[in-house]
């Protein structure tokens, strides 16, 4: 007893210890990202003063500097600056009597900057023999210095800097603001650690807010991350994806809305009497479809053909994520981020909050999410695509058996039944009779090792043919 009692407290320190180092690791990896953004951006305008003004190499600037230097050398932007510099509009304009009523001093005239000698250094042509560049006028044959000119017009701003060319795939897609005043609420749908869901529309339109708690405190870098994810994810369409709508990150209303699914998570409707269509349906009879003797069916069952549709459309959602570039982990996939509408189609939902869990003090996440959680997630390891594939087969065992995983057990025992004695959900022996292949195809997702777990592209193929 004692050392049962033993092995569980340092099991518990380890997993405390492993937790609050993580969150250390992701605080520190964001004050080095602002560091080194501050670092680059003081960089920026140092250069920028440099050329403007003084610069490295003396004088009064970037005309003085690059006075001398050769065309093919100069860029469009130095041929403007120097147009600017040394048109006869801006020799006039100057109001210093030594230079408006002299004639035009000789390129012989001109003091060149002192370089240092190089063998390798070639003079550079006079004004007389340097060719126009493309944005530098020639002057006219028929101009002469002391002739009336027309006054002085504003300079023209500065060409726009070249914007660095991006990828179709790397642009950011449109993010829209929502206003909290826009939004309608009308009843509370259900609540969690980071704030409460609610039922709403907006501008007539059904949606769901998630309003966050004003005990998720953010930092600015952290919510400068989240607006990120926020907006990649803005960018996913499909069938099976909860429809982002839009999202207000103004203090004290942050939320995030999306589309509003009827029927709720599928954890409630496993736990509920079904709707149409399927109400007349059971495991036995007209729906159901369960193959092989299905004698000892346990009463209640749900219709192989809604399992199947379940399984078939969180798969096709889940492939999705992991096709995009790059893959988007779920992180926290269980029954309760699954909703169905109301022919009983999946949406999957809440993949964009489990970046947000390393940034507060909950990081552990919602109660219950350990139940659903890989072995390698538990070990506090790198893990991928294959963990949200673990989690999946817990979802598929909960849709055959409309049963709580690990019921009755806390956090703690169900890390230590999972990892120590590698124990796992199993799947019922009418089940391994009636469906063998699915129940294979669950095992196999429920597997210790990451590498022996199957794709969602896989499962699709494998559920296809049941």
């Amino acid at each position: 007893m004692l050392l049962t009692i033993f092995l569980t407290l340092t099991i518990y320190l380890i997993f405390q210890y492993s937790s609050l180092c993580r969150v250390l690791k992701v605080r520190w990896l964001a004050k080095e990202k602002l560091r080194r953004r501050k670092s680059k951006n003081r960089e920026e305008e140092r250069g920028l003063r440099n050329l403007e003004g003084g610069g490295a190499f003396g004088g009064s600037g970037l005309g003085e500097c690059m006075q001398d230097m050769p065309s093919p050398y100069m860029t469009p932007y130095h041929n403007y600056y120097l147009e600017q510099k040394t048109s006869p509009t801006s020799l006039h304009s100057r109001k210093t009597p030594s230079t408006q009523n002299l004639p035009r001093p000789h390129a012989q005239q001109a003091s060149p900057v002192k370089r240092p000698s190089s063998p390798n250094y070639h003079k550079p042509p006079s004004p007389k023999q340097r060719p126009p560049s493309p944005l530098h006028r020639p002057p006219s044959p028929l101009h002469h210095p002391h002739q009336h000119q027309p006054p002085p017009q504003p300079p023209l701003p500065p060409p726009p800097r070249p914007q660095p060319q991006t990828s179709p795939t790397s642009a950011q897609p449109q993010f829209q603001t929502i206003t909290f005043t826009s939004l309608k609420l009308s009843r509370l749908i259900g609540g969690g650690g980071f704030g409460q869901v609610w039922s709403a529309t907006y501008h007539g339109t059904p949606v769901a807010v998630k309003i966050l708690t004003a005990q998720v405190n953010l930092s600015s870098n952290a919510l400068s991350e989240f607006q990120s994810e926020v907006m990649m994810l803005s960018n996913l369409r499909h069938p099976n994806i909860c429809l982002f709508m839009g999202a207000n990150f103004e203090a004290p209303n942050r939320c995030i809305v999306t589309e509003h699914v009827c029927r709720g998570s599928l954890w409630d409707c496993l736990r509920t009497s079904l709707e149409p269509p399927w109400k007349e349906c059971d495991g036995r009879g007209w729906g159901g479809g369960w193959p092989g003797e299905n004698n000892n069916i346990k009463e209640g069952t749900w219709p192989f053909g809604l399992v199947k549709r379940i399984i078939e459309g969180g798969g096709r959602g889940m492939a999705y994520l992991h096709q995009a570039d790059p893959p988007v982990l779920h992180r926290d996939l269980k029954s309760a981020n699954l909703l169905l509408d109301t022919s009983y189609d999946v949406k999957i939902c809440d993949f964009g909050l489990a970046r947000l869990k390393a940034y507060t003090n909950s990081h552990t996440g919602n109660t219950g999410t350990t139940q659903w959680m890989a072995p390698e997630v538990l070990r506090n390891e790198r893990y991928g695509e294959k963990a949200d594939v673990y989690s999946f087969g817990v979802i598929m065992w909960e849709i055959i058996t409309r049963e709580c995983p690990f019921e009755g057990m806390s956090q703690i025992q169900v890390a230590v039944k999972v990892l120590n004695e590698r124990g796992r959900v199993v799947v019922p022996d009418w089940c391994r009779r009636g469906c063998p292949k699915l129940s294979a195809l669950v095992e196999k997702t429920l597997e210790a090792n990451p590498v022996l777990r199957p794709t969602f592209e896989q499962i699709l193929e494998v559920v296809k043919l049941l």
